[in-house]
């Protein structure tokens, strides 16, 4: 599984954009900061086109899955392209990684 960086594409489920902002800066991939806990949530969604009277994905509001069990920075675990959690929009809404921002460095769950 590849780590994630901080130009990972996550989306929500009705494919609205979920920008992403590392909160270390210690370790990279190809010049990019790698995720770690708590990184992906909360964040924005932008462009969410879910239509009313449903309310649109706005703030992601947890992670389900997708940190690594071995790979921590700080002690904190790193982020894999497996991570996937909610959104606060109504009905709940989920988001996942389409792409992990860079193709060089994976590791195992």
């Amino acid at each position: 599984m590849r780590v994630l960086v901080e130009p990972a594409t996550i989306v929500c489920a009705h494919g609205g954009t979920i920008p992403q902002r590392a909160s270390q800066g210690f370790v990279t991939v190809m010049g990019a900061p790698v995720l770690i806990e708590p990184d992906p949530v909360p964040r924005r969604v932008d462009h969410c086109p879910l239509p009313p009277p449903q309310k649109k994905c706005l703030t992601t509001i947890t992670v389900t899955a997708g940190y690594s069990r071995f790979v921590t920075i700080g002690g904190r675990p790193v982020c894999l392209e497996t991570l996937a959690g909610l959104t606060e929009g109504s009905p709940v809404g989920t988001w996942r990684v389409l792409a992990s921002g860079q193709a060089l460095v994976e590791c195992s769950g």
